[in-house]
């Protein structure tokens, strides 16, 4: 093996070099499997004798733990976070609205002015708007929405508040109390009709006036007008995107069973009744029992024909053929009754609404019938029976004998009468718009006078 310290070679087990007479160590031999000792040495176990053993085992103290804090629930933690973070912002505020002294270098004392908010010291201030119509037709007035409508809040507080509105000529005046808050206050108006003449034989500009007064101060806090178009009391809507065929409803208005007009028609009509019997009946008694006939309907129809035949010879009114539609968007003229009778001439419309006015003056139940493109009449041949005669107004002047009697004044029991409205029936002219006239007063919907 080579020498450690000069690298010569060595005889095998030498324990010096011979070229540096430096001590050789020789390697310790490889431990492995086949030179492993057979077992562990066996070492002598002390023995103690039994009298110097003690009776048990020695008791040494514990070590000191500190107990674990207890957990604070986060519940608390936030709740006493957010205390003290308001405690502070309080404690910020009070210092900077109180007034304090500041001392410079030079001696002099600054003084720090309170600050002040003006949400602390602002009066409640109300805000409001109105949003009105452009124009007005006298015929629907009753059915609408509002004439203007009136928001209204208030800012810092609350205030009474008085809002007035008219249309000078047309409404009285409109006056109501709010207390307007925070909140947002929504107020629809629709002021009364003036009553007595209206002037509106033709269409006219008009104003919406309309203020808000302080109701503690009396000040006017806003005041306006608006220009507005009212059309005149012939003009009907039949027709509207809002309402649809609804708007027909307003036809109603146009009814007047008390005008003197249609009073005279009665007369008229129980003159015409003596004419035709030779003076053996007379009178317009509507739902009575002139004893004379088999079947009581025959009164109604007797009546019928009387009211027709009075137009057309007494009153000498001729109809005006002329288009006509419920379905119509544009407005349409449309005459009152007495009009009708003072002009001697009326459309289909206009003799059909002084039929059902000189009917509901007698107190019987009338219907407005509105095939397509026409307009007629129904009155029930006795009250509860769901039979109808169908009156055609059309039929001016009216011949003085039985073919035409029985053509102005058809007969039809329900199921026949049933198929005419639903536009089924042999003798229909298609579905038919039907409105009750003694809805008029129910829907709100009073007459037009003149």
């Amino acid at each position: 093996m080579p020498c450690p310290k000069c690298g010569a070679q060595t005889n095998p087990g030498a324990k010096f070099c011979r070229a540096c007479g430096s001590t050789i160590v020789p390697e310790a031999e490889p431990v492995t499997p086949s030179n492993w000792p057979a077992a562990p040495p066996s070492w002598p176990t002390p023995h103690l004798p039994a009298s110097s053993l003690p009776a048990q085992a020695p008791s040494w103290p514990k070590p000191y733990v500190p107990p674990r804090p207890r957990a604070v629930p986060a519940l608390v933690s936030a709740i006493v976070l957010l205390s003290l973070t308001v405690i502070a912002v309080i404690a910020i505020l009070m210092a900077l609205s109180a007034d304090f002294s500041v001392a410079s270098p030079d001696g002099r004392a600054y003084t720090h002015a309170a600050v002040e908010y003006s949400y602390q010291s602002a009066e409640p201030t109300p805000v409001f708007s109105f949003d009105t119509v452009d124009e007005i037709y006298p015929s629907l007035y009753r059915s609408l929405a509002y004439v203007a409508a009136f928001t209204g809040t208030c800012d810092y507080g609350e205030r009474e508040v008085i809002v007035k509105l008219e249309i000078p000529g047309f409404t009285q005046a409109f006056e109501q109390k709010l207390l307007l808050t925070r909140q947002i206050t929504k107020l629809r108006i629709t002021p009364p009709l003036v009553t007595g003449e209206l002037g509106l034989d033709s269409d006219k500009d008009a104003q919406i006036q309309y203020s808000v007064t302080d109701a503690e101060t009396g000040k006017v806090l806003d005041t306006q007008s608006k220009n507005i178009k009212i059309y005149s009391k012939y003009d009907m809507l039949w027709w509207t995107d809002e309402y649809e065929n609804a708007a027909t409803d307003s036809i109603l208005a146009w009814l007047t069973p008390e005008s003197p007009a249609i009073l005279a028609l009665q007369r008229d009509a129980s003159d015409y009744i003596s004419d035709v019997t030779n003076g053996d009946l007379s009178g317009m008694y509507g739902y009575q029992d002139y004893g004379v006939f088999d079947n009581k309907y025959h009164n109604t129809w007797l009546q019928a024909v009387a009211l027709q035949g009075a137009l057309s010879d007494y009153a000498n009114v001729r109809y005006i053929m002329s288009p006509f539609s419920v379905a119509n968007p544009d407005a349409q003229r449309v005459k009152l009754p007495d009009d009708v009778i003072s002009t001697k001439s009326g459309l289909c419309v206009e003799t059909a609404l002084v039929m059902a006015s000189a009917l509901q003056s007698a107190g019987m139940h009338a219907m407005l019938i509105f095939p397509p493109g026409h307009a007629q009449v129904a009155v029930e041949a006795w009250p509860g029976t769901g039979d109808y005669y169908l009156i055609e107004t059309t039929m001016l002047p009216l011949e003085k004998n039985d073919e035409s009697y029985y053509a102005a004044c058809r007969f039809m029991e329900k199921e026949r009468w049933t198929e005419y409205i639903d536009g089924a029936g042999d003798d229909s002219e298609g579905p038919c718009y039907v409105l009750d006239c003694d809805l008029g007063r129910k829907l709100g919907i009073t007459p037009i006078t003149n």
